[in-house]
């Protein structure tokens, strides 16, 4: 049997898991960011910043391993500010919500942290993805 057609459907399955991962995880941030604020307990234990940070952290780098790992960091990292503005730009509208810079800088400051880290680890990566996934 050919390495390559058994290796084929495999990387298929896993993309498209990655891509779903992404877009699960993106659609709970939304609904994270429009529902009542969470419980004050939650906030009181961690910084509402750091936890801004780290979620948007989180969504890029759930990002670039759903779609073209460690390419188009730039559109990526747009697309995801864009989505963080509209994010506080609708909180703006909603009674239990208000708009908030220093959200948006958290979320920037995520975003950047994941794109070094992203940049720093990628070539080893690519190494190993290649070494068990090449054919």
């Amino acid at each position: 049997m050919d390495a390559g057609r058994t290796i084929t459907p495999l990387l298929t399955v896993t993309a498209g898991i990655r891509r779903a991962q992404f877009w699960l995880f993106l659609g709970y941030c939304t609904w994270l960011s429009l529902t009542p604020a969470p419980q004050r307990v939650l906030v009181d234990n961690f910084s509402d910043k750091t936890l801004h940070a780290v979620g948007y952290l989180l969504l890029m780098l759930s990002c670039d391993l759903a779609h073209r790992s460690g390419r188009s960091m730039p559109l990526k990292l747009l697309l995801l500010l864009g989505y963080s503005a509209l994010i506080e730009l609708i909180q703006h509208l909603l009674p239990h919500r208000e708009f908030s810079t220093g959200d948006l800088l958290a979320n920037l400051t995520g975003l950047l942290c994941a794109v070094l880290l992203i940049r720093m680890t990628h070539p080893y990566l690519s190494r190993i993805n290649h070494r068990f996934f090449s054919s």
